[in-house]
């Protein structure tokens, strides 16, 4: 499985994860799975932060570069929501934490799916030019998404 098959089953997993939070929403224990989700959320997103930042430098002068200028921003947005949401969820009040995670929710399925249909494919146009001077780097990445999975497994959410 190369680099960018591991991103997308990530992807999957975390969906799956959202949508199982979102189901258990007013139970006991959804403060509990957000946080763990949060956790699991960032460790992912610490890998593509790191992966597209190198991209961007290999392949600083093509001109199809347009999708990652600029999605730092996007990244420090997303990590501000997480900051809030987890702020939301210290409070207690259910209805709060259900309306910010699902904002939080449909960000995260849209932040995917741009990745998925438009930063993934740049990095497959350029990954033989990327991997061919970035091997090593790529081990990397992809032994940080393996021992995420490790992690994941750990993690799951089961649905009762």
């Amino acid at each position: 499985m190369n680099m960018i098959e591991s991103l997308i089953e990530k992807h999957g997993r975390l969906r799956q994860e959202l949508s199982t939070i979102e189901e258990r929403l007013p139970q006991a224990d959804f403060g509990q799975m957000i946080h763990e989700f949060i956790l699991n959320y960032q460790r992912h997103e610490e890998v593509e932060r790191v992966l597209f930042k190198k991209v961007i430098q290999t392949m600083a002068n093509s001109k199809e570069m347009w999708p990652l200028r600029g999605y730092d921003h996007v990244l420090d947005g997303t990590r501000t929501l997480l900051k809030e949401l987890l702020s939301i969820i210290n409070s207690g009040h259910v209805l709060s934490i259900q309306h910010a995670f699902s904002n939080f929710h449909l960000l995260a399925l849209s932040h995917f799916k741009y990745e998925e249909n438009w930063i993934f494919p740049l990095i497959k146009r350029g990954q033989k030019e990327f991997l061919k001077e970035e091997r090593e780097f790529s081990d990397e990445i992809l032994q940080n998404l393996d021992h995420t999975k490790s992690r994941d497994r750990d993690n799951t959410f089961v649905v009762a």
